[in-house]
């Protein structure tokens, strides 16, 4: 056999099959790594938590550490902010009902730029509705109010979640005098209350 014979007949079948080879391992890795990436998606669909302000009756109530240790001998004002010109708000506890296909755990509430964890921490299982608890029947001294309120939740993967959460202001026309004393005596309140009227859509934070 001539060198050309072998060249044409040995030498160019076997680049022509290891590139064929090459060519069909590359498509079978894309085909792997895409459908891991539709077996990904699926699975985070499949475990993405929907929640939904409802008036079913809730089964417990999540209560958030906004309160936690503030003390005051009045229980019906909380001093955050003393200083004149504050607005007195709270929040009305809110039921929430678990509409996705799989449970999940509410981890905390954002009020403005803070954050607050929820208490008692457990599994909120499909189907369930609980009360969201966090100003309770406290007014709150603030120089802003409430202008962000944000649930966030994780579900059964580790995927965290932040919910917006659109509210009311139904602010009082009578003012409450703060019996909380600052350096320049006493001041009035014009309470606000923010009424949770609907949550958005999950967007995943990780």
């Amino acid at each position: 056999m001539t060198k050309e014979e072998i060249f044409f007949n040995v030498v160019i079948p076997l680049i022509a099959a290891i590139i064929g080879g090459g060519l069909t391992l590359v498509g079978v890795l894309l085909t792997i790594a895409w459908q891991k990436k539709i077996n990904k998606k699926e699975e985070l669909c499949k475990y993405k938590p929907y929640l939904k302000v409802t008036n079913q009756k809730a089964i417990e109530i999540i209560d958030s550490e906004f309160i936690k240790g503030i003390q005051c001998d009045d229980e019906k004002y909380l001093p955050i902010v003393l200083k004149k010109g504050a607005v007195g708000f709270r929040i009305n506890d809110f039921n929430i009902k678990n509409t996705s296909n799989a449970d999940t755990v509410l981890k905390y509430i954002i009020i403005n730029d803070a954050q607050y964890d929820f208490q008692n921490i457990g599994v909120f299982e499909r189907g369930t509705c609980v009360a969201v608890s966090t100003t309770r029947n406290y007014i709150v001294n603030s120089l802003e109010g409430a202008r962000l309120i944000k649930l966030v939740a994780e579900d059964m993967l580790g995927n965290m979640y932040s919910y917006n959460c659109q509210f009311d202001s139904n602010w009082s026309t009578s003012h409450i005098e703060n019996n909380l004393l600052n350096e320049k005596g006493k001041f009035d309140l014009f309470p606000v209350t923010y009424i949770i009227k609907s949550i958005g859509l999950p967007q995943r934070l990780n």
